[in-house]
Parts: structure tokens; C-alpha cells; sequence
């Protein structure tokens, strides 16, 4: 089942785990088609677990981890004309969702990993212009 990687758009489904409530054997709810991940720490933003949405960063608030991160990656031969199968088309003020950035460490810039979908009731641009990511590790400078 080999599958040419510029033909696979990656999705995401933020869950309500906690990354404690996993195991070293869970799988996705697609089986061994799926990664949980955890260690995201979402940056200018903030997300709403009861609503599973973004929603404004409060004052004095620190980067927090992201509840458990479902990623599948999806045969889409259009993707090969996106140029890369990591990243998503160009913000809309109307749209229910960001197309959050993921980035290695605070720096960004070359440090971009993949991105994440999350719900919101804002149009993409609020959390573009909010320079809202995800990092991986918030601690570590570059």
C-alpha cells in the first residue's frame, strides 16, 4: 500500500484526552492508519475543551498543552498540485477553522513540522494575525 508522499494531505482531530489517559499500545480510532500525539503547546491562543474551539488568550497566560492530537494521512492526488502535503490554502476571514502551524521550538521560521486543524468560531485570520502556533517545545529557544 505504498502511496507517493506529495499524493497525502495530513488531517487532524484535536480529542478530549489528556496525555495521561493514553497508553503505550493506543492507536487512533482509524486503527494503525493514525498517530496520537501530545507535547503540542499552543502558543497566543488559547483552546476551549468544553467548546473544542480556539478562544482568546487570557492575561498572563503561558503556552498550554494541547489535549491529544489524532493525525492520518489521506491519499489526495490534488495534493500534489499544493506543492507539499504539510500545508494548507491561504487564510479566509470567514472560515470556522485555523490551520494551526506546528513549529519545533519557539523560533518557527525552518523549524515548521506540519499543521493542525482547529475549530473556531473567528475567521482564520484573527489567529494569523495573533501569530497563533503550536510548538513543540515552548522552553527552548531555538
Amino acid at each position: 500500500n505504498a502511496l507517493p508522499l506529495h499524493e497525502v494531505t495530513l488531517q487532524s482531530e484535536v480529542t478530549r484526552k489528556k496525555p495521561e489517559d493514553c497508553g503505550d499500545d493506543d492507536v487512533g480510532p482509524g486503527g494503525k492508519r493514525e498517530v496520537m500525539v501530545h507535547g503540542l503547546y499552543l502558543e497566543n491562543a488559547r483552546w476551549e475543551p468544553r467548546a473544542s474551539r480556539l478562544e482568546d488568550l487570557l492575561p498572563q497566560h503561558s503556552p498550554a498543552e494541547m489535549p491529544v492530537v489524532v493525525l492520518r494521512g489521506v491519499h489526495d492526488p490534488a495534493a500534489k498540485e499544493v506543492g507539499t502535503p504539510f500545508v494548507s490554502p491561504a487564510p479566509t476571514k470567514t472560515s470556522n477553522q485555523f490551520h494551526c502551524p506546528v513549529y519545533r521550538t519557539q523560533t518557527r521560521g525552518a523549524g515548521f513540522v506540519f499543521q493542525v486543524t482547529l475549530k473556531s468560531f473567528d475567521g482564520e485570520t484573527k489567529w494569523v494575525e495573533a501569530a497563533a502556533a503550536m510548538v513543540l517545545d515552548p522552553w527552548t529557544p531555538g
